[in-house]
């Protein structure tokens, strides 16, 4: 039996390699997934690749992320499934780019707009189901500084802000609220962006995680699905690194 068997899974921003790495391992754990981004190419990807190995997904597209198309979003789940076990929010971008108007349409994930329109549209549901399991995953350097830029430091901080002060409000109604913290992973969007842009990063960041190497796509999954599931009932509030020891560096 799975982690987190017969569970109405969604994941939003899953159109990056990490988020497609989530939905795997959420079916694989025997979930009943639902994935939202960006890129529907990227999703449609995902969906084929799923369909032949782990089971099928549902995709949702979206154009942009607006209270209106979350909704929207999150109203069709509910009317197909009946419940939001688990949200999984993937925010990564702002730790492989610099945050400026020519790279944001190339962003690939979500966001923390995406972010808080989630859990706004999902805490209805969950208060009425009698509880739930939000995670929001967002990059290390909101809680410590790993590259250069005041927005991509404060960016996931503002996530993991709203991950403490939800937890706290809607302990009441069962719902728990939880983040990962991720440190540097060796992601497509890595490749496509911070290695491009700073040659140099890695070798510098590698002298700061006792591990001495970036981390593997895979190896955020174990984290998600625990935190996600019914082993970690009595946890709430809390942001958990995974990173190599970066924090404790």
């Amino acid at each position: 039996m799975g982690m987190i068997e017969n569970k109405i899974c969604l994941v939003m921003g899953a159109d990056c390699e990490i988020g497609a790495k989530v939905v795997k391992a959420a079916i694989a754990e025997g979930a009943v997934v639902s994935a939202v981004g960006l890129d529907m190419q990227k999703l449609k990807k995902l969906s084929d690749e799923t369909r032949k190995k782990e089971g099928s997904i549902d995709n949702y597209g979206i154009d942009k992320w607006n209270n209106e198309s979350v909704k929207e979003i999150f109203s069709e789940i509910i009317g197909k499934h009946k419940n939001i076990d688990i949200l999984i929010n993937i925010s990564l971008h702002n730790s492989n780019i610099d945050m400026n108007e020519e790279n944001i349409p190339e962003i690939p994930g979500g966001g923390n707009l995406m972010t808080i329109l989630s859990c706004k549209n999902v805490i209805p549901y969950m208060k009425k189901q009698g509880g739930g399991s939000i995670l929001n995953i967002a990059p290390a350097v909101g809680l410590r500084e790993m590259s250069p830029g005041v927005i991509e430091s404060s960016s996931p901080g503002q996530i993991f802000a709203l991950t403490r002060v939800m937890s706290v409000e809607y302990a009441v109604y069962d719902i728990r609220v939880n983040a990962i913290a991720l440190g540097i992973f060796k992601t497509d969007e890595y490749r496509k962006f911070r290695s491009r842009q700073d040659p140099g990063f890695e070798k510098k960041m590698l002298r700061h995680i006792p591990m001495n190497r970036p981390g593997r796509p895979e190896e955020a999954v174990g984290p998600a699905m625990f935190l996600s599931s019914d082993i970690a009932s009595y946890i709430t509030g809390i942001v958990m690194n995974v990173d190599g020891g970066y924090a404790g560096y």
